[in-house]
C-alpha cells in the first residue's frame, strides 16, 4: 500500500511539473515570435484611459493545489495502476 501512495504521489508532481514547463515553454515561444504592431499601438489609448475595472481577480488558495494533488493520486490509482498490473500479469 505505500508504495501505492509514493508511485501516485509521484505521477500527481510529475503531472504538475509537465503543466507547468509546458506552460513556461507556451509563454517563451509567445514572447519570441511576438511583434508589435507600432502603427496600432497608440490605437486603445483612449479606451484604456476611460475604461478601468475595479475589483480583485480570483487566486487559488493552498487547498486548490492539494486538492489537484489529490486527484491526480485518485487518477493514478485508478487508470494508470491497474493498466500496470494487467501489463506484469501477462
Amino acid at each position: 500500500m505505500g508504495k501505492w501512495i509514493r508511485n501516485a504521489l509521484l505521477f500527481s508532481v510529475g503531472l504538475h511539473l509537465l503543466f507547468i514547463a509546458g506552460s513556461v515553454l507556451y509563454g517563451m515561444y509567445l514572447t519570441y515570435t511576438y511583434v508589435p504592431d507600432i502603427v496600432e499601438a497608440y490605437s486603445s489609448v483612449e479606451y484604456m484611459e476611460h475604461k478601468v475595472s475595479f475589483g480583485t481577480l480570483p487566486a487559488f488558495s493552498g487547498w486548490d493545489y492539494v486538492w489537484t494533488v489529490l486527484g491526480g493520486m485518485v487518477l493514478y490509482m485508478a487508470a494508470v495502476h491497474p493498466l500496470l498490473n494487467r501489463r506484469r500479469k501477462r
